[in-house]
């Protein structure tokens, strides 16, 4: 009788481990994946151009950081597939007159541009940054901005 209690209770266990597995959001697998500094946000040149600032605000994000990867992989699939690194920084994001919001910033690095010949192999030496932000609270696609390199 004890035997069947015991099974019981690891095939509970295991089922409520599949279970809570299964409902998280998959992890996205990003090469050289490296975590921008929350104290210290960058500074960039193209983002303050377009008059588009991330600022530190000390908020505990409402959005997981491995969430925001997969949602900005959903609106940039080719950068996030092809991009050399990876930075992810949460802040108050300020665009668009003045607009404030929590959000997550992916920074999709150094992703190459498509060769103009598909026939060479010879790989392009052109690339490009993407910035893909997401509203924090709901998952929201808020803006996108592309930064070519040569």
């Amino acid at each position: 009788m004890s035997g069947g209690i015991v099974l019981l209770l690891v095939l509970l266990g295991a089922g409520l481990w599949w279970w809570d597995e299964t409902r998280r959001v998959p992890v996205l697998s990003v090469i050289d994946q490296q975590e921008v500094s929350q104290t210290a946000l960058p500074v960039l040149p193209i983002l303050a151009e377009k008059g588009i600032a991330l600022t530190y605000n000390g908020e505990e994000p409402p959005i997981m950081q491995t969430q925001a990867l997969y949602l900005a992989a959903q609106f940039a699939p080719e950068a996030a597939s092809k991009a050399k690194r990876t930075g992810v920084v949460y802040g108050s994001l300020t665009y668009a007159k003045g607009n404030m919001v929590p959000a997550w910033m992916v920074w999709y690095q150094q992703v190459p541009l498509p060769s103009p010949d598909p026939v060479t192999d010879t790989p392009s030496l052109r690339v490009y940054d993407v910035f893909v932000f997401l509203d924090a609270r709901y998952g929201v696609h808020l803006l996108s901005v592309w930064d070519g390199k040569k």
